[in-house]
C-alpha cells in the first residue's frame, strides 16, 4: 500500500490569529513582529500585506517602504502556542502519528487511518480542514498530500491559501522534472547557488546527476541530495516524544542595533553560552564542539569552531572557547555586528567527567545554583554580572509580551 502523508500549513498562522481575534484588522495589510518602535522583523504577514512584496524575514523599515499604510502589530506569543496546541491536539484525533514540524506546522502519517473518512485521502484531508475553520479561530490551512514528507510538503505550497493538493507517487517525477531545486524544503540560497554552479538548477537535474560528484561536493548529504531530486524520502513521521535526541544545541540573538562594542558583544557571548548550558543540562548532555556565529552589519556571516579536550555543559568553558574564537576571527572588528550564535555539538549523554579539583566543582555547583533559581522564578532572573546589558528574552521570534527586559539580579 502507498504511504499516505499529509502535511498541515496553517495559512499566514499569526497573522490570520490576530485578524480573527480583532476584526478590524481583517482585510487589511498587517504584520506580526516584535516592539514595532525598535529594531524588529517580519515574523507574519497576512495575504494583504504578501501582495505588496513583504516577506518574513523582511526588516520592518523593508516593509514599510514596500507598504507605506501596513500595520504593525506586536506578537502574542503565549496566545499562538495556546492554539497551536489546540490544533495539534485536533489532528491526533485524526491518527496519532503526528509530528510537529514547526508552531503551525505538521506531517500526518494518514497510510492506515484514510479509508475511515471516505474513498480517497482528500476526504480526511477535507474533514480536517473543516474542524480546524469550525473548532479553531475560524483558521485555514493548506493540506499537502504525498507518499511521503518530502513531497507532501511541497504539495502544501502548491496552492495556497486553504489549498488541498494531492500528488500520487506516479505524478512525482514529472512534478519535479522542472522543478527549481530551491523549491525542496532543506534546500536554501546557499545551497542552490553551489548546485546551480555544477549546471543543476532543477529537481530532474538534481535526480539524474552523478552520485559521485555530489557526494565530492557536498560529502555524505550529496547522497540524499540525489534522493530529493528523485522525489524519494524514506523518513518516518515522529509523534512527538519519539523524536531522536538532540545532535546540537545552539542560540542566536540579533542584536538592538548594529555595534563595534566589544564589551557588548563579549557580554552577549557569555549570555548565549549559558543559555546553551543550561539547555546541556537540562537534557543531561555535554558537548565538545563549540561554534561561533557572527554576522555582520551587511550581513556578511562568518562561522567557525573549536573541539574542546573534553566535553563540558560549563557556560563559562563554552564562553572561554567561542571568546577565543571571536577575539581570532574577528578582533579588530571589520565592522559593526548584527548577529551573534553560539552552539554546541558532538554530544554525549550519561559521561560527565568526575570533578577532581574543587574549583571546578564550585563552579559546577554555581552552575546548578544558577538553574534552580531560574527554573522556579524565570529566564535571566539570576545572571553573571560580566554579561551585562540583558538579553531581551524571545519565544517564537518574538520580544516577550510586555516588552520589558527581565528582572536581573547579578553575581559577580
Amino acid at each position: 500500500m502507498e504511504r499516505v502523508i499529509f502535511h498541515v500549513d496553517m495559512n499566514a498562522f499569526f497573522a490570520a490569529v490576530e485578524q480573527r481575534a480583532r476584526p478590524g484588522l481583517r482585510g487589511k495589510p498587517i504584520i506580526v513582529c516584535g516592539n514595532p518602535e525598535k529594531r524588529t522583523v517580519v515574523a507574519a504577514c497576512s495575504y494583504e500585506a504578501k501582495a505588496y512584496g513583504i516577506k518574513n524575514g523582511m526588516s520592518i523599515v523593508e516593509a514599510r517602504q514596500l507598504c507605506p499604510h501596513i500595520i504593525p502589530v506586536a506578537g502574542d506569543p503565549e496566545k499562538y502556542v495556546d492554539i497551536s496546541h489546540r490544533l495539534f491536539a485536533l489532528m491526533r484525533h485524526f491518527t496519532p502519528a503526528v509530528e510537529i514540524f514547526s508552531i503551525d506546522e505538521a506531517f500526518l502519517d494518514m497510510s492506515g487511518a484514510w479509508p475511515g473518512f471516505g474513498p480517497e485521502p482528500e476526504a480526511a484531508a477535507r474533514a480536517l480542514k473543516r474542524r480546524i475553520r469550525e473548532e479553531v479561530f475560524d483558521l485555514t490551512c493548506s493540506i499537502g498530500i504525498g507518499p511521503n514528507k518530502l513531497i507532501a510538503k511541497l504539495a502544501s505550497g502548491l496552492r495556497k491559501p486553504d489549498g488541498l493538493v494531492r500528488v500520487r507517487a506516479a505524478e512525482v517525477p514529472a512534478l519535479l522534472e522542472d522543478l527549481p531545486v530551491e523549491e525542496l524544503c532543506g534546500i536554501g540560497p546557499h545551497l542552490k547557488v553551489y548546485l546551480n554552479e555544477m549546471t543543476i538548477a532543477t529537481c530532474g537535474e538534481l535526480g539524474r546527476a552523478p552520485e559521485a560528484a555530489l557526494v565530492r561536493r557536498f560529502g555524505v548529504i550529496g547522497r540524499a541530495l540525489k534522493r530529493m531530486g528523485q522525489g524519494l524520502d524514506e523518513s518516518p513521521v515522529t509523534p512527538m516524544g519519539q523524536e531522536p535526541e538532540a545532535k546540537s544545541m545552539g542560540h542566536a540573538y540579533t542584536l538592538p542595533r548594529d555595534t563595534e562594542d566589544i564589551g557588548e558583544l563579549r557580554g552577549t557571548l557569555l549570555r548565549l553560552c549559558e543559555q546553551v548550558a543550561r539547555r546541556l543540562r537540562a537534557d543531561r548532555a555535554c558537548g565538545r564542539t563549540v561554534g561561533l556565529t557572527v554576522r555582520y552589519r551587511d550581513f556578511t556571516t562568518l562561522l567557525r569552531h573549536t573541539t574542546l579536550q573534553d566535553p563540558t555543559d560549563a557556560g563559562l568553558l563554552i564562553y572561554d572557547a567561542a571568546l577565543r574564537l571571536f577575539a581570532r576571527h574577528c578582533e579588530p572588528l571589520p565592522q559593526r555586528v548584527r548577529l551573534l550564535g553560539v552552539g554546541v555539538s558532538e554530544l554525549a549523554r550519561g559521561e560527565r567527567q568526575l570533578l577532581c579539583l574543587e574549583a571546578a566543582r564550585r563552579v559546577e555547583r554555581m552552575d546548578r545554583c544558577l538553574d534552580a533559581v531560574n527554573d522556579r522564578f524565570g529566564d535571566f532572573t539570576l545572571v553573571r554580572a560580566a554579561a551585562l546589558a540583558p538579553l531581551v528574552p524571545k519565544s517564537h521570534g518574538f520580544l516577550v509580551k510586555n516588552g520589558r527586559s527581565p528582572r536581573g539580579l547579578v553575581l559577580r
